[in-house]
């Protein structure tokens, strides 16, 4: 958006058309990038998960996908820093797409060549407690492994796991608030005035980054957390019900300074991400290896695919409703809406926290038992 907005500018400027050209090319630029990014971005986190799943057991799962995480907010800081250098009058922008692309061709042919999908095909054990009888040598492993996939699981079975479909609506609204987060954070900061005064494209850039470095101390420690006590929805629901003030105090003094807007961008990176890694970490994981499943070997990226793929649609079409908001009712609303959705999401787990006494109730079956 920072590139965006500097080629809106320059337009603009040699032209002399309207403000509301301007928005609309912004919106029309922010519709293309959003809906095809997601598209492909979208594709790769479900396999991450089963792979990760697949080499690391239930135990300190949290902790685990915090930590291996992390990959998301470095990338992410690096995604915010390498294009606002060009985000200056005059300057190259389309170095900012080419570096990222370059970058990413680069690792793909990486995990391409060299990322092992199962510790059986190489003879180790399986964490999640398969037999590696078959496996033991790597001139059968790729045979077996694939024998041992056989038996699919469909989307009506995954939906059905307890947990999916909730935490499914809760995801979708977790991610929309942080990819409106993510899109529009250096737009908003760059065209509000900080301290009194504008601080530019460049320094929103940079500090928008603060938004990520939160998220990497958040979702390492309630990843700890969730290990500690062993009940990630209480802890999701509790982030949430957190966002909303949060949310709230960003808005209306975040612009009091420079050093204000650090400390809230850290809050909030570190409640937002913490909720938005959690459910497509560790929970998904969880419930990819439900017990009614019956050690079924794809449920792990189908259910993760399920919940992501829903938070992917709360992604699409979350930044493009912020944006226009913000163009016909200003940011007020715009946090507002932010603010609604962390309710949902909340709204939407809560329920799940009290499953041992729903079950002792009788108002649920065995089958929820094992519930993040």
């Amino acid at each position: 958006h920072i590139i965006t907005q500097h080629i809106t500018t320059q337009s603009t400027s040699s032209h002399s058309t309207s403000s509301h050209s301007t928005s609309s090319h912004r919106a029309h630029c922010h519709t293309e990038h959003t809906g095809i990014s997601v598209i492909f971005q979208s594709t790769g986190w479900p396999t991450l998960i089963a792979v990760m799943t697949a080499w690391f057991g239930k135990q300190r799962r949290g902790l685990i996908m915090g930590v291996w995480s992390t990959n998301v907010f470095v990338g992410s800081i690096l995604g915010t820093l390498i294009p606002a250098i060009w985000a200056t009058p005059n300057a190259p922008w389309g170095w900012s797409f080419i570096t990222p692309a370059l970058v990413l061709l680069v690792i793909s042919l990486m995990t391409s060549l060299l990322l092992l999908p199962d510790p059986r095909a190489i003879g180790l054990e399986s964490p999640l407690g398969v037999s590696t009888s078959t496996l033991s040598s790597p001139s059968t492993a790729g045979v077996s492994l694939r024998k041992a996939r056989s038996g699919g699981v469909g989307y009506l079975r995954a939906l059905l796991i307890p947990g999916v479909v909730e935490f499914s609506l809760a995801f979708f609204f977790v991610k929309m608030v942080n990819y409106v987060f993510k899109a529009w954070l250096p737009f908003y900061i760059a065209n509000n005035e900080i301290g009194g005064r504008l601080i530019g494209g460049q320094l929103a850039g940079w500090l928008s980054s603060l938004f990520d470095v939160g998220g990497v101390v958040g979702v390492v420690g309630i990843g700890w957390i969730t290990d500690l006590i062993g009940r990630r929805t209480l802890v999701i629901t509790v982030l949430e019900y957190t966002t909303i003030p949060l949310l709230y105090v960003f808005h209306r003094y975040g612009g009091v300074s420079e050093a204000s807007l650090s400390v809230l961008l850290l809050a909030c990176g570190c409640t937002l991400q913490a909720c938005y890694i959690t459910i497509s970490t560790a929970v998904t994981s969880d419930l990819g290896t439900h017990p009614s499943l019956k050690g079924s070997k794809n449920a792990r990226a189908m259910v993760t695919g399920i919940i992501n793929g829903t938070g992917s649609l709360g992604a699409a079409v979350g930044p493009l409703i912020a944006g226009w908001i913000s163009d016909n009712y200003g940011w007020d609303v715009t946090f507002y809406f932010l603010m609604g959705a962390s309710l949902l999401a909340a709204l939407v787990c809560f329920p799940l926290t009290f499953t041992s006494q729903w079950q002792q109730a009788g108002f649920l079956s065995s089958a929820c038992q094992d519930l993040p």
